[in-house]
């Protein structure tokens, strides 16, 4: 078996930008590298989480997401392996340690992947979807699927607003914290301007 190396994950990476460029919902790559930079960082504070494992699982998170393929949850990791395979990844546990993060790393799973570098991309990515980004992409999903923008709205009390309760990690939650009172701010200010308040 051949160590997987950062010429590994580069090449992964360079596939999951081919695959994710265009996307406008608000899942493209600008997220994937986000989510990625993020976990890495919250890393830092978990001592001896593999790296290569939390970069893995970070890029590859959202390739063949169940949103876009009829709620298919088995699709991204048959996409997370056949993309590891081609970029000449061998090591078997850490694939599976990948499916695993792929497997269980959304929202409507409800549960939380098996490994701490899981949990970390998990954190990662749940907070990408909360703070002045999380507005942002919320807004892209809604106008991307048809939806209108009391729908959008309703998303904060739906999702947005129980994220920073569902971290993984100490690391997570503080910056959760943070993102949460910019959002609560933003939907605040909306409504006053929604009802001709400000």
């Amino acid at each position: 078996m051949m160590k997987t190396t950062n010429n590994h994950v580069q090449k992964v990476r360079d596939a999951v930008k081919t695959l994710m460029l265009g996307e406008a919902s608000g899942h493209d790559w600008t997220h994937v590298q986000r989510v990625s930079a993020l976990a890495l960082t919250l890393a830092e504070d978990s001592h001896g989480a593999d790296p290569i494992l939390v970069e893995l699982g970070a890029v590859l998170h959202d390739v063949g997401d169940h949103k876009f393929h009829n709620g298919d949850h088995s699709v991204g990791p048959r996409m997370a392996r056949q993309i590891m395979l081609s970029a000449g990844i061998t090591d078997i546990m850490l694939m599976k340690d990948v499916e695993d993060i792929v497997s269980n790393v959304s929202w409507s799973k409800g549960g939380a992947p098996a490994t701490m570098e899981g949990k970390l991309v998990q954190d990662a990515d749940r907070l990408d979807a909360i703070g002045n980004i999380g507005i942002a992409r919320c807004f892209a999903y809604g106008g991307a699927t048809g939806g209108v923008l009391q729908d959008s709205m309703q998303h904060f009390e739906d999702k947005l607003f129980k994220v920073k309760d569902r971290m993984n990690t100490d690391a997570g939650r503080k910056v959760a914290m943070v993102r949460h009172r910019r959002m609560v701010a933003f939907v605040q200010n909306f409504q006053d301007e929604e009802a001709g308040i400000s």
